[in-house]
């Protein structure tokens, strides 16, 4: 399942809260607000969490904030901005070496991470760590401008 987000302006917060159908048409807006991890998602969250030099709080870059109504079995998610800025935080001292720490195929594959293709040679420097790159710059750019954000997975 596809991970998307998009960070939102306040009108466009209160628009989703007021009708969180909307939720879809806006996180599919392209542009610089928007980001999507397709399937590195929940191996991203793992690494984020399993780090040893990466804060707490990290891991809430994939599934933090509040869950909104949504279609049953694609989660879709808000974050307010003071939290997105907890995020950053978080996220803003670690570096693609302490993702790469974190990266152990044995013990992803023995915790069932979603999808089954953490034993690929090519998939840390080619899948994970520019999603993580791209990712750390989303929430970053999202707290400096401060805006909330919306997830979607599925």
């Amino acid at each position: 399942m596809p991970w998307r987000a998009r960070s939102l302006n306040d009108e466009e917060r209160s628009q989703l809260v007021a009708d969180p159908s909307t939720a879809a048409a806006l996180a599919d807006l392209p542009g610089k607000q928007h980001i999507e991890l397709k399937t590195t998602w929940h191996g991203l969250k793992w690494l984020l969490e399993a780090g040893e030099d990466i804060p707490g709080g990290a891991e809430d870059a994939i599934l933090g904030g509040a869950e909104l109504p949504g279609t049953p079995g694609h989660p879709v998610r808000l974050i307010d901005a003071s939290a997105v800025g907890k995020i950053a935080s978080a996220l803003e001292p670690v570096t693609a070496d302490d993702v790469r720490d974190a990266f152990d195929i044995d013990e992803m594959l023995d915790a069932s991470v979603y999808p089954p293709i953490w034993a690929d040679p090519d998939i840390l420097e080619k899948k994970v760590v520019p999603a993580f790159e791209k990712l750390r710059k989303f929430y970053l750019g999202a707290a400096a401008e401060k805006r909330a954000v919306l997830i979607i997975v599925g």
